[in-house]
């Protein structure tokens, strides 16, 4: 939320009456926090075009985020049964 409020929206959509479209309550805004800031605005207008210029509802910005991970999922070079070790960042 505060990405929208402090960046604003570029491009924003508008509403009918010409104000921007802002999140109501956090479960809407929940699935955009694993997106880097600028791609969370792009899922956000994307979200409000899906919802007919409306406020969207959870649910179509879960699928809206879904699709843009899945665009850019990056490659996984092991296969099943290969041994790895994993290491916690820090």
């Amino acid at each position: 939320m505060e990405n929208f409020l402090t960046n604003g929206l570029q491009n924003a959509e508008m509403s009918t009456d010409g104000l921007q479209i802002f999140p109501t309550n956090e479960r809407i805004v929940r699935p955009l926090v694993s997106l880097e800031p600028e791609v969370q605005r792009q899922a956000w207008q994307m979200s409000v075009q899906e919802a007919a210029g409306k406020v969207p509802t959870g649910r179509i910005v879960k699928d809206v985020v879904q699709r843009i991970m899945e665009r850019t999922k990056a490659p996984n070079p092991y296969r099943v049964w290969e041994v790895c070790q994993i290491i916690a960042p820090g």
